[in-house]
């Protein structure tokens, strides 16, 4: 159970009950609902197995009607003397906000091996820490209540190229399973790219007017260069 403060449809909430005297099995109800009596003596508890259709969201209310061996009413009890609570929650969580970027230095939106790849989520509700999968890779998880992070560095074994898949799945504290995630909430995106760029096309000329393959003092020497992808700025250097 992930939270014992908490329950959904199948859960079962218990009421137990600590008496001054001996008393005759008391009537209990839990969430509107008749409970299932157990106990003997000063020591009784009262259960109930949730069935969505019979209750509401909500702190799950009580009630305690008791008397003695003797038929003294005690007074009806509505309510703990400890504090606790039980909520009953039967809605599922959503995720409201799902991004992903690379560390990649030159583009964010891609990423080579060695790269960590960090999806950000945003949930509804508080939740317990979800699952996600990261280029089909399981990544690691840090968050807590309505905000997670999860993270990859990407082995360049182990992934293929292209978009880079996401998979999230999760589940409020009530164990209220959310839809499975796998899209973005802002239309991110990272492209996994591994492969080296080529240059397929590089030309020298000078602007030197009697001859463009020779150059003089203050004749420009220009270097044309047509990658296969797109590229950061290269590095070039020209005559030493």
């Amino acid at each position: 159970e992930d939270d014992t403060t908490r329950a959904n449809a199948g859960d079962t909430i218990t009421v137990s009950v600590t008496t001054s005297e001996e008393i005759v099995p008391p009537a209990i109800t839990i969430a509107g609902q008749t409970a299932d009596v157990t106990g003997s003596g000063v020591t009784w508890s009262g259960a109930y197995t949730i069935i969505d259709a019979e209750v509401e969201n909500g702190e799950a209310s009580l009630s305690v009607v008791f008397e003695d061996l003797a038929s003294n009413n005690g007074v009806t009890r509505d309510s703990v003397t400890d504090s606790s609570v039980v909520t009953i929650d039967l809605v599922a969580p959503t995720l409201t906000g799902v991004s992903v970027v690379s560390s990649n230095g030159a583009d964010t939106g891609r990423a080579n091996g060695g790269d960590t790849i960090t999806v950000s989520m945003t949930a509804s509700e508080p939740l317990v820490v979800p699952a996600v999968v990261i280029a089909g890779q399981t990544a690691l998880v840090t968050g807590t209540g309505t905000s997670f992070t999860a993270t990859y560095t990407v082995v360049a074994s182990a992934v293929v190229e292209g978009d880079c898949s996401v998979g999230i799945v999760f589940r409020d504290l009530a164990s209220n399973a959310g839809v499975d995630v796998a899209s973005m909430t802002d239309a991110s995106v990272v492209v996994i790219d591994l492969t080296p760029p080529t240059l397929p096309t590089v030309t020298i000329a000078s602007d030197n007017a009697a001859d463009a393959t020779k150059a003089n003092v203050g004749d420009t020497i220009e270097i044309t260069i047509v990658a296969d992808e797109d590229i950061v700025p290269p590095t070039v250097s020209i005559a030493g």
